[in-house]
C-alpha cells in the first residue's frame, strides 16, 4: 500500500513538469507575431490618395464669374426700381361727384339701417327746421264804392312754419298770425279764415310701402293743370284773398282730409276722404262788392251773405299718367 502511494505521487509529479515546460519551437514562418504586418506600397494609412485634377477639396470662395454676369442688367428707362410711371393728365386725382351726390360719409359697422333713419336728436340736422316770414301788406280803392270801405287790405302777417322728421314720419305746421284792422269780424274761425290766426297746415306725413304715399291732417290740396284753370280742382279756394292783393298761394284754402297716393308703372292713383265739407272762402261783401240778383244792383257790406255748409264727408278720386312730358326731345 505505502509503494502503491509512492508511485501515484511520483507519477503526478511527472505531469506536472510536462504542463509548466515550454512548448516547442513553431516552424518558420509561423512565428508568433508581435505587431500587424506591414501594408502594400500606397496603403499606408498616413497618407491618401490625390484627387483627380478640378476635384480638389472646395475652396473657400466660388470661382470669378464670366465678364458681364456679376452686375445686374439695368432695367430700360422708366422701369427703374422704386419709381412708377407718372399717370395722365387729370387721371392722378380722382373725379369730383356730381352737385347733390356728395360721397355719405360711412358709418359704424354695428349701427343698423333702421339706426340711422330713426334718431329724434341727430347731432348733422337741426332740431326742428324753421322756416317763415313776415309780411305788411296794404290795398287801396281807386274808385268810391258807396257800399265797401277805401280800403280793402291793411294788415301785418306773420308766417311760421315747422317742419321735423322722426324716422319714417313727416311733420309739418304752418300757422300765419295777423292783425288787419280792416276785417269786421275779429272772430277766430279757422274754416273761414277769420280772426288773428290762420292755420294753413298741419299734417303727418308717411310711406308705408315703397308705391304708397299717406299724408293726414290740414293740408293744402290741389290737382290739374293750374295756371288759374280749375277744372277739375274742387278743393277749397279762398277768392276773397286773391282779389284784395294777397300774396297768390293764399288763393287755395286749407282742407282737414286723408290723401293717399299710389304708385304704379301703368298708372298712379290719388284718394282723398274729407270727412266734413271745406267750402270756398268766398266773396260775401264784407271785403268785396259783388253783384246780388236780388237786390238787382252791386252790394257789398250793406247785404253779407251767410252761406249754410253742409256736414257731409267728401270723396275726390284721381288717375293720372305722364305720357310725355316738358323737355324730352319728342313732338
Amino acid at each position: 500500500m505505502r509503494l502503491f502511494f509512492i508511485s501515484f505521487t511520483l507519477v503526478l509529479i511527472s505531469l506536472s513538469e510536462i504542463t509548466l515546460a515550454e512548448p516547442p519551437l513553431l516552424p518558420a514562418g509561423l512565428e508568433k507575431e508581435t505587431s500587424a504586418p506591414a501594408l502594400p506600397a500606397g496603403l499606408s494609412p498616413s497618407s491618401a490618395p490625390s484627387l483627380p485634377a478640378g476635384l480638389e477639396a472646395p475652396k473657400s470662395s466660388a470661382p470669378a464669374l464670366p465678364s458681364g454676369l456679376n452686375t445686374p442688367l439695368p432695367l430700360p428707362g422708366g422701369l427703374e426700381s422704386g419709381s412708377s410711371p407718372s399717370l395722365p393728365t387729370g387721371l392722378d386725382t380722382a373725379p369730383a361727384l356730381p352737385t347733390g351726390i356728395e360721397q355719405a360719409e360711412s358709418k359704424p359697422a354695428d349701427q343698423t339701417e333702421e339706426q340711422e333713419s330713426f334718431n329724434l336728436f341727430d347731432a348733422e340736422e337741426p332740431f326742428i327746421n324753421f322756416s317763415g316770414f313776415w309780411d305788411i301788406r296794404g290795398g287801396v280803392r281807386t274808385q268810391n264804392d258807396p257800399y265797401e270801405d277805401q280800403f280793402s287790405l291793411g294788415e301785418t302777417r306773420l308766417q311760421i312754419g315747422l317742419q321735423k322728421d322722426i324716422g319714417p314720419v313727416a311733420i309739418n305746421v304752418v300757422t300765419d298770425f295777423l292783425y288787419d284792422p280792416i276785417a269786421l269780424n275779429q272772430h277766430v274761425d279757422l274754416q273761414t279764415g277769420n280772426g288773428w290766426v290762420d292755420l294753413r297746415e298741419a299734417n303727418l306725413a308717411f310711406s308705408p310701402f315703397s308705391f304708397m304715399d299717406i299724408k293726414f291732417g290740414r293740408q293744402i290740396l290741389t290737382w290739374g293743370t293750374g295756371d288759374l284753370i280749375f277744372i277739375n280742382d274742387l278743393f277749397p279756394k279762398d277768392w276773397q284773398a286773391f282779389f284784395i292783393g294777397r300774396d297768390l298761394e293764399y288763393l287755395k284754402a286749407p282742407s282737414d282730409a286723408l290723401k293717399t297716393s299710389f304708385f304704379t308703372d301703368y298708372v298712379n292713383l290719388d284718394y282723398i276722404y274729407t270727412p266734413w265739407f271745406n267750402a270756398d272762402r268766398s266773396i260775401t261783401g264784407a271785403r268785396v262788392s259783388y253783384y246780388n240778383p236780388m237786390l238787382n244792383s252791386i252790394a257789398g257790406q250793406n247785404a253779407i251773405i251767410e252761406s249754410e255748409r253742409p256736414d257731409e264727408g267728401e270723396h275726390a278720386l284721381r288717375l293720372y299718367k305722364t305720357i310725355k312730358g316738358k323737355g324730352d326731345g319728342k313732338k
